[in-house]
């Protein structure tokens, strides 16, 4: 990453005066997802890929009231088409998904998040990501520490990858879900392998220490752009499969604890 000390502290202060106002936002917003069984759905393309008029809803008022936190920023989300032309041009975008997870809450599996992420170059550098069913409320500014609610989280290391949890999640293109079931299963010994169906909780996971690794081929910027760096400030990394610091642009992320990103890229052969 390339920001400056200044730059850095510039995001600090900035993220640090809103924060309040960004953790009720994802409060308000939760009350949305809780308190709605009755909304439309509509099919998008790929396999299990929905949107629910409780995603419109939420993706408005989040547009709306961060408009207000943040203004003159740009804001890029999930349902909305952008003109943003290159994220890595952007110093300070705030990248949202009003439910990651839209499956889940279809089905009313209760496992979905709702994710804000601020990222500068095409790096996550503070992130807010909300569980609604568990009121855990993950937040984390670069050099800050990452917290769930008011405590400090931490990754785990654990030296047996046979004791290992490693946690992914399908993707809306059958043949990349295929690629990435089949690459975990040339892990050996195999680890208890988790697909919960939200990309955010899984890697929030990892920065609290319930599970070893995240690991997925076919991410988008909304899916890590709040959770990256909370991994990150947890003590773990955020990479791609090339062993490369992870933006928000890469499709393919390996999250979790310095030896459990090295372990794993060793295992797979990258």
């Amino acid at each position: 990453m390339s920001l400056s000390v200044d730059e850095i502290n510039n995001i600090q202060e900035k993220v640090s005066k809103a924060s309040s106002e960004v953790k009720q936002l994802l409060l308000d917003c939760g009350k949305l997802l809780i308190a709605n069984d009755d909304f439309e759905s509509f099919k998008k393309e790929g396999t299990g890929n929905f949107v629910t008029s409780i995603d419109l809803e939420a993706e408005k008022m989040l547009i709306a009231r961060l408009s207000e936190i943040f203004p003159n920023v740009n804001i890029l989300s999930e349902e909305t088409e952008s003109n943003i032309e290159n994220i890595e041009d952007e110093k300070f975008l705030v990248v949202i998904d009003p439910i990651d997870g839209t499956n889940n809450f279809k089905f009313n599996r209760s496992h979905s998040a709702i994710s804000i992420g601020i990222v500068s170059e095409g790096v996550s550098v503070a992130g807010f990501c909300y569980d609604p069913y568990l009121d855990k409320l993950y937040h984390a500014v670069i050099g800050k520490g990452a917290f769930c609610n008011d405590d400090r989280i931490k990754v785990i290391e654990t030296l047996d990858l046979e004791q290992w949890s490693v946690q992914s999640d399908n993707s809306y293109l059958s043949n990349k879900t295929i690629s990435i079931m089949k690459t975990l299963q040339n892990l050996d010994p195999l680890p208890w392998i988790l697909i919960k169906g939200c990309a955010v909780l899984g890697i929030c996971a990892v920065a609290e220490g319930q599970v070893d690794a995240y690991f997925h081929k076919d991410l988008k910027p909304w899916d890590v752009a709040g959770a990256q760096v909370i991994v990150r400030e947890a003590g773990g990394r955020a990479i791609t499969h090339s062993g490369m610091e992870a933006k928000v642009t890469d499709k393919d992320l390996i999250a979790g604890s310095i030896l459990a990103t090295e372990k794993l890229l060793a295992s797979l052969g990258y």
